[in-house]
C-alpha cells in the first residue's frame, strides 16, 4: 500500500463517481458499454482503497492513543514511585534530626544533673563544716562552763570534811546534753522522702531553711543565758515568757515558739520586740517553704509539735 491518504483516495473515487454522473446526464456513454463498467469498477475500487485506508489509519490512531495513554500511566507511576521515595527521605531525615535533638537535650540534662549533685554535695559539705564549727564551739563553751562550776563546786567542797567512800551518796548522771540545732538532710534522706512533702523542695532550699532556723535557735539560748543583770526589761519579761512555757514535755531540750519565731525578740536588731531588715527574724519565716521544711523534719522525727498555752512549740528531738 503507498502513502496515498484516505482523503485522497475517497476524492479519487469522487471524481469517478461525478465523470459517471456527467456522462449520464450529457449521454456521452452508452449505459451497458465498455467503458461505463470500467469506470464504474474503477469508482468501487477507490472506494474499496478508501475504506481500507480508513480502517487502517484508525487502527493507527487506536494504537497510538494506546500507547500514549499507557506511556501517561507508566510516567504517573514512576512520578508517584519517586514523591513516595522523596516523602521516605523527607521522614527519615526529620526522625534523624528529632534523634540527634533528643540526644542532645538528653545530654544537656544528664549534664545539668551532674552539675546540680555536684553544686548540693558542695553546698553540703560547706553546710557540714559550718556546723560543724558551730558545735565545736558549743563544746567548747559547755566544756568551760563545766570547768567554772566544777571550779565552784571544789570551792564550796574544800571546807567539807571527807567520808568515806562507802558513806558518800552516788553521784547523780550527767545531765544530757541539749541540743540546739536540726541536722541537715542528706542525700540518701532526700531521697527517700515520699514525693508528695516536697512539692517542688529541693535539698539546697531545705538545707538552707534549716541552717536558718538553727541560727534562730542558737541566737535564743545565747540570749537566754545573760546574766540577768545584763538584761534589759524586753530580755527578762521574754525569759520567763520562755521559762512559763516550759513544761514535761520539754524538758532538757530546746524549742521555739511560733510567736517566737514571727518577734525574733533575740534578734540584735530588734526594736520593740520587732526585727528590721537586718534583724535575725527575717532568716526563717513561717510562710508556705517553712512550715514544709517543718512538715519534713517532723516526718523524720528531728521535732516534734508541743501544743498548751495558746501556743505551739516546736521541740528539737
Amino acid at each position: 500500500m503507498d502513502n496515498t491518504t484516505p482523503l485522497t483516495a475517497l476524492s479519487h473515487a469522487t471524481r469517478l463517481l461525478q465523470v459517471l454522473a456527467d456522462a449520464a446526464q450529457s449521454r456521452t456513454l452508452r449505459p451497458g458499454g465498455a467503458a461505463v463498467d470500467d469506470l464504474f469498477n474503477e469508482a468501487l475500487a477507490a472506494l474499496y482503497d478508501a475504506e481500507c485506508r480508513t480502517r487502517s489509519l484508525a487502527t493507527s490512531l487506536t494504537l497510538f492513543a494506546q500507547k500514549k495513554e499507557a506511556q501517561e500511566c507508566e510516567r504517573k507511576r514512576v512520578a508517584e514511585t519517586e514523591a513516595l521515595a522523596l516523602q521516605d527521605a523527607v521522614r527519615f531525615l526529620e526522625l534523624f534530626d528529632l534523634e540527634k535533638e533528643v540526644d542532645k537535650k538528653v545530654g544537656l540534662k544528664l549534664k545539668k544533673q551532674e552539675e546540680e549533685k555536684l553544686q548540693r554535695q558542695q553546698q553540703q559539705q560547706q553546710q557540714q563544716h559550718q556546723q560543724q564549727q558551730l558545735n565545736h564551739v558549743k563544746e567548747k563553751k559547755a566544756q568551760e562552763e563545766e570547768q567554772l562550776a566544777s571550779d565552784e563546786t571544789h570551792d564550796s567542797t574544800t571546807a567539807q570534811p571527807i567520808l568515806d567512800p562507802c558513806e558518800q551518796p552516788p553521784q547523780p548522771a550527767p545531765p544530757k546534753k541539749m541540743n540546739l540545732a536540726i541536722s541537715l538532710l542528706s542525700d540518701e534522706e532526700f531521697d527517700a522522702l515520699p514525693k508528695y512533702l516536697l512539692n517542688r523542695l529541693t535539698l539546697e532550699k531545705i538545707n538552707a531553711s534549716l541552717a536558718e532556723f538553727n541560727k534562730l535557735v542558737a541566737a535564743k539560748y545565747a540570749t537566754l543565758k545573760i546574766p540577768h543583770a545584763k538584761m534589759n526589761k524586753l530580755q527578762r519579761d521574754r525569759f520567763w515568757e520562755h521559762k512559763k512555757s516550759c513544761n514535761e514535755a520539754t524538758k532538757g531540750k530546746s524549742f521555739l515558739m511560733e510567736r517566737e519565731i514571727k518577734d525574733a525578740w533575740w534578734s540584735s536588731g530588734a526594736v520593740n520586740g520587732r526585727p528590721d531588715k537586718n534583724g535575725l527574724g527575717l532568716g526563717f519565716k513561717l510562710d508556705p517553704l517553712g512550715r514544709n521544711v517543718l512538715a519534713l523534719a517532723r516526718h523524720l522525727g528531728r521535732i516534734k509539735e508541743v501544743r498548751g498555752g495558746g501556743d505551739t512549740r516546736i521541740v528539737i528531738l
